[in-house]
């Protein structure tokens, strides 16, 4: 599909996400390319995912969704992805209105960036101001599972990315969704700006098997093990970078991957797999060639090291970047890459939800071509 861009960046960026979401190869026409690209890259969408280019004959406008009113949002957390997004909200100010956020450390939010008037120090209280949609950023599973159950049990939409309660009591809340009227999107609890979730359900009844490289901590660590880093000095420098935890043991022991492969083969086969074998990366030696690989069927799942040849194309993954093979019926494999972890495009994952919210909640689609684009 080759579309022509608005000159407003996170406008075309957030319209070629979700062109990208549905399925679509996009070509992006654009006067200001090489922005348009940075801009894309920083959103976790490199060139394997679209192509930039300064100038495509028969380019139609990209579409844009344009709400009919604001969407009121209540955040909860204001940590790296928190802070990403209410950025990213800021952008979109006729669209989008934070009216509270929930945070540990009232002050250190205030340093970065988020407005002293919107913050309150107990999810409760930011609650008690009005929204129409819950957005939790402030992962574990409590308190956050019974927020996120509160809310919809309040008919709130639940925007999360929250991959161990989804993981576990997803079929549950997606009921309590249902019966409320109301709607719980998760697309960025797995593989960040990779459209894993939508590409799964758009495929399912033709699904055979999947299998990919869901975890950047474990992609960092690998390869700074196979560089010659034992495993505390690779986890220490996977600290440093942003990539692992204070607590990395979830990322280490594969629980990470697994939570992402549960939720994978709900949208895939309509049921988790009978039997799902885990194993961590915490006893490989040599990890040259080496990745996390998380894979399922129908009846099975598995994460385990795998020590990949040279052209397999789950080898060439590196750092926060993810990748999913999905084979279909036909015989055809499908391959989605982009980055699966990091503000920017865990920001990026979280926004096109709310975008889903507002579209379903009657907001109406309209077109902006070049020129189009409403000022940020």
């Amino acid at each position: 599909m080759i579309v022509a861009t608005p000159s407003n960046l996170p406008r075309a960026v957030h319209g070629i996400y979700a062109l990208i979401r549905q399925g679509h190869q996009v070509v992006a026409s654009s006067e200001q390319p090489g922005a348009l690209a940075a801009a894309l890259r920083e959103a976790g969408l490199g060139p394997a995912c679209v192509e930039v280019v300064p100038h495509a004959s028969g380019a139609q406008p990209l579409p844009i969704v344009e709400p009919q009113r604001r969407l009121r949002v209540a955040l909860l957390g204001h940590g790296t992805v928190g802070t990403g997004l209410y950025r990213r909200l800021a952008e979109l100010p006729d669209q989008f209105t934070v009216t509270a956020i929930a945070v540990r450390d009232v002050r250190k939010a205030e340093r970065n960036g988020a407005p002293a008037r919107l913050l309150h120090n107990e999810c409760r209280l930011a609650l008690s101001r009005p929204h129409d949609v819950v957005v939790e950023l402030i992962g574990g599973t409590l308190p956050a599972a019974s927020l996120i159950e509160s809310s919809l049990r309040a008919r709130k939409h639940v925007v999360t990315a929250n991959k161990a309660v989804i993981a576990g009591r997803g079929p549950y809340l997606e009921v309590l969704a249902r019966e409320a009227g109301v709607q719980l999107l998760y697309s960025a609890s797995v593989g960040g700006a990779m459209p894993a979730l939508e590409t799964l359900r758009r495929h399912a009844g033709s699904v055979v098997a999947f299998s990919g490289v869901l975890n950047a901590t474990s992609n960092f660590v690998l390869d700074r093990m196979a560089a010659g880093l034992a495993l505390n000095e690779a986890v220490a420098q996977a600290q440093a970078a942003g990539y692992a935890e204070a607590d990395p043991r979830l990322d280490l022991d594969g629980t990470d991957a697994a939570q992402k492969l549960v939720i994978l083969a709900r949208a895939a086969f309509g049921c988790v797999p009978q039997r799902l074998v885990q194993e961590g990366i915490e006893h490989v030696r040599d990890a040259r060639g080496v990745r996390l690989v998380a894979s399922c069927t129908a009846g099975a799942g598995e994460v385990r090291p795998v020590a990949l040849a040279a052209g397999h194309p789950l080898a060439s993954t590196a750092g926060a970047e993810n990748r999913l093979l999905i084979q279909l019926r036909d015989g055809s494999t499908l391959s989605l890459s982009a980055t699966g972890a990091g503000r920017w495009p865990t920001a990026e994952a979280v926004l096109a939800d709310l975008y889903d919210v507002a579209g379903r909640a009657g907001l109406r689609p309209q077109t902006s071509g070049l020129g189009h684009a409403v000022g940020a």
